[in-house]
């Protein structure tokens, strides 16, 4: 990639690809791993003025191009690697993806001039422009309450501590006896997003253990789902927070984009099929899922 800056806009353009053929990469557990040869190549350009380096990672067809755990350990490593060659070369990750519909979804972000910079859009050159804007991308505006709230913790462990949480997707699968109670206090951390899924109703025999469980669900043809009730529970904590929700199965396309875009999930349901879900997910996409569960034992006398 070759480049200018002007203001605070950064334009990078293609040069040139270098496609990983057979021999430069090998596949473990449905991953990549590129050989040190392939490497090679991409350091001859670094020698150039302004030139740079980009990598472009995809992810599988339906599930939206947000970095994965994997794609940070990916870039942190090639970053490091490329930067001992060209230290004042731009750094750029790509993520693609193509939707059922066929169409293309991206993001992107890199590193240049010790800031990093996040990808706005894409442009195509040929007998007309092309634009493809990126997916969305994190906010630093933090709301004022997330840095008094966080106060403590800034000042025990850094000040970038609430834009960090603030810019942190957590999905919770589960919103029951410990799914409700995980994300009442995740809510008052400074999450910025949280994802619920759950396909259950909110009812009066359960409601003993269900934060967000209030009176007024239990009147006649109030029937509220679960995700919605505790919806409502973190947006009274935090009405900036982005609540996504979702009422069915973990099996689903929506619950699975919710889990493979988000830094980690909580498991909080004891289905056996969210357990093998969620195993393949980390497997597969090196997902960070915990196992969250209350075991209630008791002596009779």
């Amino acid at each position: 990639t070759s480049l200018y800056k002007s203001v605070d806009v950064l334009v990078i353009n293609l040069v040139d690809l270098i496609p990983a053929e057979e021999p430069d990469v090998t596949f473990g557990k449905g991953v990549v791993h590129f050989q040190k040869a392939y490497l090679l190549k991409g350091i001859k350009p670094l020698t150039r003025e302004l030139n740079g380096i980009a990598v472009i990672h995809s992810h599988p067809e339906g599930i939206r191009p947000f970095p994965s755990i994997l794609d940070d350990d990916m870039d942190a490593y090639l970053y490091s690697y490329f930067g001992s060659f060209g230290p004042k070369a731009p750094y750029l990750s790509l993520i693609f993806t193509k939707t059922e519909g066929g169409s293309v979804q991206f993001t992107g972000r890199g590193f240049f001039q010790k800031k990093d910079f996040f990808v706005d859009e894409l442009r195509i050159v040929g007998k007309k422009v092309e634009r493809i804007e990126a997916l969305g991308r994190p906010s630093k505006n933090l709301p004022d309450d997330v840095h008094l709230r966080l106060k403590r913790l800034s000042e025990s462990y850094g000040k970038e501590v609430p834009e960090k949480l603030w810019n942190t997707e957590v999905t919770i699968v589960g919103c029951g006896g410990t799914g409700s109670p995980s994300a009442h206090s995740l809510a008052r951390s400074g999450f910025g997003t949280i994802n619920l899924i759950d396909f259950d109703f909110l009812n009066l025999h359960n409601s003993e253990r269900v934060h967000g469980a209030f009176a007024k669900y239990f009147g006649i043809g109030s029937e509220k789902y679960k995700v919605d009730s505790l919806k409502e529970l973190i947006l009274m904590i935090n009405p900036n927070i982005k609540v996504n929700v979702y009422r069915g199965s973990i099996l689903d396309t929506t619950a699975k984009e919710m889990i493979l875009r988000s830094h980690f999930i909580l498991n909080c349901t004891d289905a056996e099929h969210a357990k093998v879900a969620l195993s393949e997910y980390v497997w597969r996409f090196n997902s960070i899922v915990l196992q969250v569960n209350v075991s209630i034992e008791s002596d009779l006398y």
